[in-house]
């Protein structure tokens, strides 16, 4: 039977949003030859998939964080927080690097996005441990 997710509970958002940081990063980490593309990635050379490795650890331990802090209520909107700040910055990152093809633009702009509910989603995780 399956389960639905309810989209006005923070912590179950911020749980689903944290499992699917630690898959795709743990993905872009161990192969990212093969993931490297769906992110606008050609991970041809050594330092490109150093990076796209780098990258992905990164995204897994937010996510990481994320499941610990949501499960175990200490301090979530934090960890949530930073996801948003990160995601902001692989934003900004992504609009003023020159020659970066369309899908690293389109990206960028899925990062501004996921930055503005991550953001949105630790107020909400801020104002549920405020009552």
């Amino acid at each position: 039977m399956a389960t639905t997710l309810d989209l006005n509970d923070p912590r179950a958002v911020t749980r689903v949003l944290a499992r699917s940081r630690i898959v795709l990063g743990l993905t872009l980490a161990v192969a990212p030859r093969l993931t490297g593309p769906l992110l606008g990635i050609q991970a041809r050379s050594p330092a490109t998939r150093y990076l796209a490795r780098v990258a992905g650890i990164r995204d897994a331990l937010i996510g990481l964080g994320m499941e610990i802090s949501v499960r175990e209520n200490r301090f979530p909107q934090g960890w949530v927080g930073i996801a948003g700040v990160v995601d902001l910055g692989d934003a900004i990152v992504g609009v003023v690097t020159r020659r970066v093809g369309m899908r690293v633009r389109l990206m960028s702009l899925g990062a501004v996005g996921s930055a503005a509910l991550h953001l949105q989603l630790a107020r909400n995780l801020d104002d549920l441990s405020s009552r």
